[in-house]
């Protein structure tokens, strides 16, 4: 991944955490399970035009809060604009891949590295 495309993702990644942290959604007393959160289920965005309580728009600050999450997430296409990027005029250029005893000897290498999560006490791999 590029590092503009590293620093757009997080970029958006702190939008949506800075407005679902801002929104005004009742606590629940219990959290919904995943059957009962399933978009379908909660009924978000069905019909033509969709019930007003079950239309879900960027501009709205509740788009990124759970449960709206689920069906922002898989249409987030819908709510940012998206643009053509051209690969330019030139021939396509081949990657280089590492030949197959390389490939293992690198994965070997990433399987090896450990680390310990925040506030962990174990290490992990």
């Amino acid at each position: 991944m590029s590092s503009s495309t590293s620093r757009f993702v997080a970029l958006i990644a702190g939008i949506a955490m800075t407005i679902g942290s801002a929104s005004p959604v009742p606590a629940q007393d219990k959290p919904l399970s995943a059957q009962e959160s399933d978009p379908r289920v909660m009924g978000w965005m069905q019909g033509f035009p969709p019930p007003a309580d079950k239309i879900i728009t960027q501009p709205d600050s509740v788009y990124f809060s759970f449960p709206r999450l689920r069906w922002s997430v898989c249409h987030l296409r819908e709510f940012l604009p998206t643009g053509e990027i051209s690969r330019g005029l030139g021939a396509p250029i081949a990657l280089d891949y590492l030949p197959p005893a390389e490939f293992a000897d690198m994965r070997q290498a990433i399987d090896a590295l450990t680390f310990t999560p925040i506030n962990g006490e174990a290490e992990m791999t």
